[in-house]
């Protein structure tokens, strides 16, 4: 047994998660005095950095107090004074660099970059953001559509996509491959083995019960003809009968099932059973009884309609398993080999799940652990119902040894909420609790908190109303799902702390549109006043388009709001739109619609006149990318802009400088490519926070971890919530692990098995459930007053939040005045006039109007930029003439020569054997690319042959380094590092390619001074002992 204990606790809203946490690590902090052994891990940054100033708060003031020390030393347990917080508060600071306080993504790429070739990888890990995962993607397809010369790979290829695309042959390729991609990649990487997708033997262990019956649909058409009794057949369901009848006889498999044939299918599904018995009855308009003759032709329809809907499925979903396959074949050639990884892929590494998994070699992931249980005694985990099968995977076997310590000395601790749990849908597992929990038993003391030091008796009254009403639950979301809340629910109470402070709770009716409830939303704002009276409140909404709207219309009636939401500063706004058309006709002049709306924009007829045309605007703003980068040419953009678009509006000019940083980024990168800053541009995602003094507006996923003194819900209307979100179903084994995956069939056709029926129903339980923790989020981040604003639930037909609420709160209709406005209120709790508090001493709120001054130019970072090749450097004739226009422009040129230098590992030193094995490598490349990489191979042939002995190769490896104050950030075109028999670096050749003919290595002095220097910190090595080359064609 631990000294310390083992501890799994089930913290509900309000009930203080993080003093929990703080509290733990304080306690072990002061009994092991070793606080680089203790690791907590969460999700945000945010969430991180506020457990970690906690910490440090809740020491500096014990330090500087003696009461403060004395509460310290109650709540931990432990003899404490101010000079034993002084000590520790010391002890922390100047181990700070040790401190293991950081999120699951921050400590799995820490793991990743200490054990690559433990973990298999061919390269260093660079981890890569999303925007360049969605460059290494578009590259990847663009290869796999162009196998040229591999006809048998393309073959396979095209096989894949006409099963995986059964039934979608109206869009693109390229459309379909995007959407595979983007919505079963991940699924593919967790589960890539073939046999558990679309496998009939693994949906069905005992046999799959559909098949093809050979009945041609006109024969039955026939059958069911001669063997209906017509004459006793009322009028209306004759013509119900023969509309059938006519419908399966023109019918042509594999064609989908006509809606007039499933309903009937669906008819006699229903009672398949009965029907192979001989006896069933049906209603068609009325009961009717069906004689042997005609069960038996229902049941064959009922398993010939199934099968019909079942098979293009199975094979759809087989195709998309291959189709990924081949993707991820060039993918992982591409970009994980090179140690390009998203947090995705160092997580799967770890877990030893799935395609990306590293640690396959049991023997391996024993000794990883051992080497990784060595340098943790104490687990500190936050948010456990968000952790995913894969990230517990991951550090389970670690968890596992600290648990199991047989000296008790280590401890483990565990703080969540499974009512919280809102990301089911990319992965994290809300059953995660009851699995951990089985799995220690007594080991692991487990504990409940339900009593809020965050809401006030008349909130908590509307959150216990609704989420303890268990019926109600049960009929809106289904029993199942009423029973599994029920297991997790308290009701919640008010600490004593909040006994004696007012309150209030409402829901309030509107009309069921938009429009007349954004307007009761506004009176409501308008009477409750909160700003000027020092409170902070919030407007939460389902989705970021509902809150974008909704501040839209309160900023035009004059309301101070801000969105804390994702904001796109390169297309939501005309300049920054306008932008990328004039980026677009720079790369690619014959682009007639983006020249149509540039000469639409305000700008237009500057444009015209300045470049009179798109061939003139190309030329000049290459001409100026190539002198002073993307930086330069969005400046450039900026001045004509300013006049047309920045009149008496700061938004558009706010939304460029943003661009003008991301383009500052994109040349520090060594960018070249206007294309591909375009993209970048198009993906530039920043993320708004909510302003003090301003009504807050977000989705109620941005605001979970966050309250408010008034929270307001004006966006609860929607669909069922048993609604489910992907069509491809995945069963999974009690433990997490994939069993099978299938593209599902319409759910009345699916019903009718009996395990795509059940895997149906936990499908829409787990998304009733997700809902519920929506609400539940939603409805706690209030402090003194929540208000709920909807339509009358009794003109709701879908089961929805409306109708749970209606279910729960009986609601009964009456005036309520609110802050001088009149509103139908169908529920309450408390008083109103406690909606009209002021907070005390603090001061009224305002609307703030600030920004951030500009950081001076001599605090700015120094930028050492790499220097790719402009064609303003290159002699005017000769050569460049004739390779620069047999290929594009110089610019896409460069980039072509780099892109193949990038595939060459390593070439024999025969000129002869040279030439045969640089084929495959210029199978998909024009003339003039050739021609320029074999001049560059021909100036240093060394520089492709392997050296003897132990070495590493890296090509286009980007860097980032300090070296003194300055931050050198570029890419390194090759470089060959030799290694000793220990692994470690000898010497280094750093080789910069030069597309440009007898390009003199003195002009490029600095670049290869800074490069030298940048090797030398990332690798360690003696800068004298790394060489220099300049490679240009011979």
């Amino acid at each position: 047994m631990s000294r310390f204990g083992h501890e799994l606790i089930a913290a509900s809203a309000g009930t203080g998660k993080t003093y929990q946490l703080t509290v733990r690590y304080l306690r072990l902090l002061f009994a092991t005095g070793e606080p680089e052994r203790i690791i907590a891990l969460t999700f945000t940054r945010k969430a991180a950095g506020e457990f970690f100033e906690k910490i440090f708060h809740r020491l500096a003031c014990a330090a500087a107090d003696p009461a403060e020390a004395s509460e310290l030393a109650r709540d931990i347990g432990l003899p404490v004074d101010s000079g034993a917080c002084l000590r520790h508060l010391r002890l922390l600071l100047d181990r700070l660099h040790r401190l293991q306080l950081s999120t699951y993504d921050s400590f799995f790429s820490r793991v990743v970059r200490g054990f690559p070739f433990e973990l298999g990888l061919g390269a260093p890990p660079e981890l890569i953001d999303d925007h360049q995962r969605a460059e290494a993607v578009r590259r990847a397809q663009a290869e796999l559509l162009s196998l040229e010369g591999e006809e048998e790979r393309l073959q396979e290829f095209w096989h894949a996509f006409k099963r995986a695309t059964m039934g979608r042959e109206e869009k693109r390729t390229t459309d379909l491959l995007d959407a595979f991609i983007e919505e079963h990649q991940s699924l593919y990487l967790e589960e890539p083995d073939p046999a558990r997708w679309g496998n009939p033997a693994a949906i069905w262990p005992e046999g799959c019960p559909w098949r093809e019956t050979g009945d041609d649909p006109r024969q039955l058409a026939a059958a069911f003809s001669d063997a209906l009794p017509w004459a006793t057949l009322s009028a209306a369901q004759s013509g119900d009968w023969r509309a059938f009848l006519d419908a399966l006889a023109e019918w042509r498999p594999p064609a989908e099932l006509p809606a007039t044939v499933r309903k009937f299918v669906v008819k006699f599904l229903e009672v398949l059973a009965d029907l192979d018995r001989g006896s069933a009855r049906i209603t068609v308009r009325k009961r009717m009884d069906l004689t042997p003759e005609l069960c038996d032709l229902g049941a064959r329809l009922a398993r010939t309609g199934v099968w019909m809907e079942l098979a293009p499925r199975l094979v759809a979903t087989r195709g998309i398993q291959e189709l990924i396959t081949l993707f991820e074949r060039v993918y992982r050639d591409d970009v994980r080999s090179r140690g390009w990884l998203t947090i995705g892929d160092m997580t799967r590494l770890l877990s030893g799940v799935g395609e990306a998994s590293g640690l396959e070699d049991e023997e391996l992931r024993r000794q990883m652990t051992y080497r990784l249980d060595g340098a943790f005694d104490h687990w500190l985990l936050d948010e456990f119902q968000d952790t995913s099968h894969a990230q517990w995977r991951a550090i389970a076997g670690l968890v596992d040894e600290v648990i199991q310590d047989p000296e008790g000395r280590r401890s483990f601790f565990a703080v969540g909420d499974t009512k919280q749990c809102l990301y089911m849908w990319r992965g994290s597992d809300d059953k995660l609790f009851d699995r951990v929990s089985a799995a220690y038993g007594a080991a692991l003391e487990q504990r409940k908190l339900s009593e809020s030091y965050r809401s006030t008796g008349p909130v908590l009254a509307m959150v216990n109303g609704v989420f303890g009403a268990s019926a109600a639950i049960a009929e809106v979301c289904g029993e199942e799902v009423a029973a599994r809340w029920s297991r997790m629910w308290t009701d919640h109470r008010s600490a004593a702390t909040l006994a004696a402070k007012p309150g209030y709770s409402c829901w309030l009716l509107s009309g069921s549109d938009d429009e007349p409830r954004r307007r009761d939303l506004l009176r409501l704002l308008q009477g409750l006043d909160p700003l000027s009276r020092g409170l902070s409140v919030a407007v939460l909404t389902q989705t970021n388009a509902d809150a974008a709207a909704l501040v839209d219309y309160l900023r035009s009636q004059g309301l101070p709001c801000s969105l804390a939401a994702e904001v796109r500063p390169g297309r939501d706004n005309a300049a920054s739109v306008a932008l990328r058309s004039y980026l677009r006709v720079a790369a690619h002049p014959g682009d007639r619609l983006a020249w149509t709306h540039l000469r639409m924009t305000p700008a237009g007829e500057e444009l015209e006149r300045r470049h009179r045309g798109p061939e003139g605007l190309a030329e000049q703003v290459r001409r100026r990318a190539s002198a002073a980068g993307m930086e330069g040419v969005v400046a450039d953009w900026m001045r004509i802009a300013a006049p047309h678009f920045g009149e008496g509006n700061r938004f558009s000019p706010a939304r460029m400088a943003e661009c003008a940083a991301a383009a500052r980024e994109f040349d520090a990168a060594g960018g070249i490519d206007i294309d591909a800053f375009v993209r970048e541009l198009d993906a530039l995602a920043l993320r708004e926070t909510d302003v003090p003094g301003q009504v807050a507006i977000m989705t109620v996923h941005k605001a979970k971890g966050l309250d408010w003194d008034f929270v307001i819900l004006p966006d609860l209307e929607g669909n069922s919530l048993r609604e489910r979100r992907r069509s491809i179903a995945v069963k999974r084994s009690a433990e997490g692990t994939v069993e099978w995956i299938l593209q599902t069939p319409r759910k009345d056709i699916a019903s009718g098995d009996a395990v795509l029926g059940a895997q149906i129903a936990d499908a829409e339980g787990d998304a009733a459930f997700e809902q519920l923790c929506v609400l539940y989020v939603a409805m706690t981040r209030a402090r003194l007053g929540l208000f709920v604003l909807s339509s009358d639930p009794a003109r709701t037909k879908s089961a929805n939040f409306v109708t749970l609420l209606g279910r729960a709160l009986g609601p009964q209709p009456r005036d309520r005045v609110i802050g001088g406005q009149t509103f139908l209120c169908a529920w309450e709790e408390g008083q109103p006039a406690a909606a009209e508090m002021a907070r005390p001493g603090r001061p009224p709120g305002r609307a703030l109007d600030w920004q951030l001054a500009p950081i001076p130019e001599a605090e700015r970072p120094n930028f050492l930029r790499r220097s790719p090749l402009r064609p303003s450097e290159e002699p005017e004739g000769g050569a460049r003439r004739v390779l620069w226009r047999a290929d594009h422009d110089a610019e896409d040129f460069g980039i072509a020569v780099h892109a193949v230098l990038a595939r060459i590992e390593w070439l024999p030193t025969e000129t002869s054997a040279r030439s045969g094995a640089l084929q495959p490598v210029f199978a998909s490349c024009g003339e003039s690319v050739r021609t320029a990489v074999e001049g560059l191979i021909r100036s240093a042939p060394g520089i492709f042959a392997k050296p003897a002995g132990r070495s590493e190769l890296w090509r286009e490896r980007a860097f980032e380094v300090m070296v003194g104050e300055t931050w050198i950030s570029g890419r390194f075109d090759r470089v060959v590092i030799r290694r000793d028999d220990a692994g470690r670096p000898v010497s280094a050749v750093v080789a910069d390619f030069k597309t440009g003919r007898g390009a003199d290595a003195r002009r490029h002095t600095r670049q290869l001074e800074a490069y030298r220097q940048a090797l030398s910190l990332l690798i360690g090595l003696d800068p004298a002992t790394i060489e220099l080359v300049v490679v240009a064609q011979a």
